[in-house]
Formats: C-alpha cells, sequence, structure tokens
C-alpha cells in the first residue's frame, strides 16, 4: 500500500509514537489466519527459546546503516508469521529502556484485568494510538506498577524483561526485541479476541504525533510505509546516559511480519539524528519482506 512521504518533529522524554491515515486492520479472524497452522490446538505462552527455530539467511545487518548514521547500539529482530521463519536477528536479547512499548503491556494487562469495561477498552486504545503518557501513568499506579510487569511476563513467557528502577519509571522498564516479538506473539495467538482487535486497531491507527508533539512516523512508517500495510507501537526514551528510539509491529498484508528495531544513542545525540538513523537501518529490512 502506497503512503505519501512525511516529515520529522521531535519533542522529548519519555513517550511512544505511532501513525495516521491507516486503513482498519483486519479482523481478529482475518488476522489468524497468518499462520494457518498455529490455530489448530489451544495456544500456549511462548517457549523460552526464541519466536522461532526456523532461520532463515540474515543478509542485511541493521545495526551497519544505523552505525553509518551516528554511534549506535541496535537490536532487530523480524519474524515471518507466514513461514514461522526468522529472517532477522541481531542482538535480540540485548535489554533496551523500553519508552512506551511498555504500553502494548500496559494496556493488555488493564483490558484483562477488566474485561468489558468500555471506559477502560476506550482508554487503552487512546493510550496507544495518541501515546498518551498520562494515561499510562494512571494504569501504571491504579494497577500496581511493577507488578504489571510480573503478570505479563508470567502470562507470555517473557525471559528478559526487568521492572525499571525507580519503580514508578515504567519507560525505564528493561526488554529485548525477543521480548517484544513474544508479546506480539501473544497478541496474535493467545490474547482475548476484544482485547487482540482494541489493541491492534489502536496501533493501525495510530496518530502522526503523540500526545506530548513528538512525530511518531519514524522506522516502519518512513522506511517501509511506501509499500506495505503496517500496525505500529514506536518509542522514544531518555535516562540519565542515553536516549532511545525504538519502531516496532506488524507488516504486510494480514500483518504477515514482526518487526522489532531498537536503538540507543548517547544522551548527546539528537532525536534528528536518532530518527535519521533508525529511519536508515529499518530501511534495510524491506530487502527480506516479499
Amino acid at each position: 500500500m502506497k503512503r505519501a512521504s512525511w516529515g520529522m518533529a521531535a519533542i522529548l522524554v519519555l513517550g511512544l509514537s505511532g501513525c495516521a491515515g491507516k486503513p482498519a486492520p483486519p479482523s481478529a479472524t482475518e488476522l489468524l489466519i497468518i499462520p494457518a497452522t498455529s490455530m489448530e490446538s489451544t495456544p500456549q505462552p511462548p517457549s523460552s527459546l526464541p519466536p522461532s527455530d526456523k532461520h532463515g539467511p540474515n543478509p542485511i545487518s541493521v545495526a551497519a546503516a544505523v552505525q553509518q548514521v551516528t554511534r549506535a547500539t541496535t537490536a532487530a529482530v523480524v519474524i515471518d508469521r507466514q513461514t514461522g521463519t526468522t529472517l532477522v536477528s541481531e542482538n535480540a536479547d540485548r535489554p533496551f529502556d523500553s519508552g512506551s512499548l511498555i504500553k502494548v503491556l500496559i494496556g493488555l494487562d488493564a483490558l484483562a484485568r477488566h474485561p468489558h469495561d468500555n471506559s477502560v477498552t476506550s482508554q487503552v486504545s487512546a493510550m496507544i494510538k495518541f501515546s498518551d503518557d498520562d494515561l499510562a501513568s494512571s494504569f501504571w499506579g491504579n494497577e500496581g506498577g511493577p507488578l504489571i510487569i510480573v503478570r505479563m511476563a508470567r502470562t507470555m513467557g517473557l525471559q528478559s524483561i526487568k521492572p525499571p528502577s525507580p519503580p514508578g519509571m515504567w519507560g525505564w522498564t528493561r526488554l529485548t526485541a525477543n521480548d517484544m516479538i513474544r508479546t506480539y506473539d501473544y497478541l496474535t495467538h493467545s490474547a482475548p479476541e476484544l482485547d487482540r482487535d482494541v489493541v491492534l486497531k489502536a496501533m493501525a491507527a495510530a496518530a502522526p504525533a503523540g500526545k506530548d508533539g513528538f512525530d511518531q512516523r519514524f522506522g516502519i512508517p518512513h522506511a517501509l510505509g511506501d509499500d506495505y500495510e503496517w500496525a505500529i507501537k514506536q518509542a522514544w526514551a531518555t535516562d540519565p546516559s542515553t536516549r532511545s528510539l525504538h519502531t516496532s509491529g506488524f507488516v504486510g498484508k494480514g500483518w504477515r511480519y514482526e518487526v522489532v528495531v531498537m536503538t540507543e544513542y548517547p544522551r548527546a545525540t539528537s532525536w534528528a539524528t536518532g530518527v535519521r538513523a533508525i529511519d536508515a537501518g529499518t530501511g534495510t529490512i524491506a530487502s527480506v519482506l516479499s
């Protein structure tokens, strides 16, 4: 699906990102057609192994493309849900500050704890679509803070995720690219259908800018959005020594591919430079997509 090119505006601190002008995502039933065999039995939480043990060639280097722009630490994973093949796996178990990627887990936890609550459903959708930090902080405070991480790690089989320190800084949760892949595996295979639809529709309708004004259209939308449909969860975060930019979600017809690219820069790196770098890294992924 073709998309127009977009510009980039930068603001600050813990948040996340997304994009606008998206078509309605497939229903949960349509989404689960890929892979066809995944629903033959009741899905279980992912194992401690990587999301797939079927590894294809890794002919690209996302990290090298990022480094051509600026000094950074990069992780990337791409999974073909149709074939079950890991197309890209770089530094996949290296922890990063989550930034607003954690809002996917916060939202799924809230939906599970408050089923059929229209108010919670509306707030989760807005939190993901608009990268609303205030809503994330409200859920974090009301639902037990770090206990959200404990519950979701157990439910999803996450191996590396760590609650933040200090505990009130949800954007400093430490997680890996493989943790996010397992989160998206859970979303497509195991989450209740209503919860799945809420989160996926919000990801597919992510606003051009977060509530704080940060342009969310970097990474997947900038680098792949001209040629592929997508549903995204983005993140940007700063801590005392680093700043991070992450792009993640589903790409392609029927949400065929799970894509996660995580980048970390020295604190002095500008947002604009970080965006150029993650765009360059994400752009290399196009060569492994059908």
